[in-house]
């Protein structure tokens, strides 16, 4: 499950105090993301993210049918 927050740097502190298992620590991706995957209570994982900035998808290696 994805969740965007506002502000995912706060989000990742608190997550971290709380005792939430970190899969993928804070991070920027290369596609404008700025994210971190968390492992909670029975197993359920969520990817916690805020969009940065704009990157092209061939900036980033997607492969863009029609191109």
């Amino acid at each position: 499950m994805t969740a965007f927050v506002e502000d995912v740097d706060a989000h990742y502190q608190q997550a971290q105090s709380a005792g939430a298992t970190i899969v993928e620590l804070l991070n920027d991706t290369g596609y404008g993301e700025r994210q971190y995957e968390a492992q909670y209570l029975a197993g359920h994982r969520w990817l916690f993210s805020r969009h940065v900035c704009d990157v092209s998808p061939t900036e980033w290696g997607a492969i863009v049918p029609g191109n």
